[in-house]
């Protein structure tokens, strides 16, 4: 793991804010949730944001910048995918990447509480859009989600930075076997240093798997054995 240790994800949703109904914005999200006391409109409003955008850090490997700059017209709800725009490279901007089922249902509930608030939705306007204490302009993007990250790190009690999320993503698919290819494909471009530290990991969980062979056949040959002895008179 690169850094805090990550927080669980249950965990994080509840410190979203995140209800039952769905993500709201504002004040609204907070009550639907039942968001503990002397939590302010702003940290609620940046809270009700928070969620899709963490989930599409955790589950979509998405950077910062590509999550805030990310448009409706990027997401394609029919094929469950979503096409990265503005880029740390060049090489990573225009990517599909596809949307698990997690971060699909929080941008379905995200899209239906942001028809909600402004009538309805346009292709240019940004998913995550700007707004004091809540967002208001959906022609202009968030800036920031330290404030709706540290509120969720604290209602949750949990610790993690906000880049660890992508970090865990890109880990968890090294972990599963996944190759560079693959792993750059969702996530982007991936230094040197780090593609040596997934392959290391790939080989961890090569090994772990290699090894559990030797525990099966060790209980199946007792097994095994048993049989052939037969119950005892």
């Amino acid at each position: 793991m690169v850094g805090e240790a990550q927080p669980a994800v249950l965990e994080v949703r509840r410190g979203f804010a995140v209800g039952g109904e769905g993500v709201g914005f504002g004040a609204e999200a907070g009550k639907s949730s039942g968001l503990g006391q002397g939590v302010t409109s702003r940290e609620r409003a940046d809270a009700a944001s928070g969620y899709p955008a963490f989930m599409l850090a955790r589950n979509g490997g998405l950077r910062d910048t590509e999550i805030k700059t990310l448009t409706w017209g990027q997401i394609n709800f029919v094929a469950k995918t979503v096409k990265v725009g503005r880029a740390k490279s060049e090489a990573g901007e225009g990517r599909i990447v596809p949307l698990n089922s997690e971060v699909y249902q929080a941008l379905i509930d995200h899209r239906a509480s942001y028809r909600k608030r402004f009538g309805e939705i346009r292709e240019e306007w940004y998913v995550f859009p700007w707004g004091k204490p809540r967002p208001s302009d959906p022609m202009r993007h968030i800036t920031s989600f330290k404030t709706a990250w540290k509120t969720a790190r604290t209602n949750a009690k949990v610790k993690g930075r906000w880049h660890d999320n992508r970090h865990t993503l890109i880990t968890e698919l090294a972990e599963s076997g996944a190759g560079d290819e693959t792993i750059m494909e969702i996530a982007g471009h991936v230094d040197r240093q780090m593609l040596r530290h997934y392959s290391h990991i790939r080989m961890k969980a090569k090994r772990e798997a290699v090894e559990s062979i030797i525990a099966s056949r060790k209980g199946n040959s007792q097994l095994g054995s048993a049989s052939k002895a037969g119950p005892s008179a």
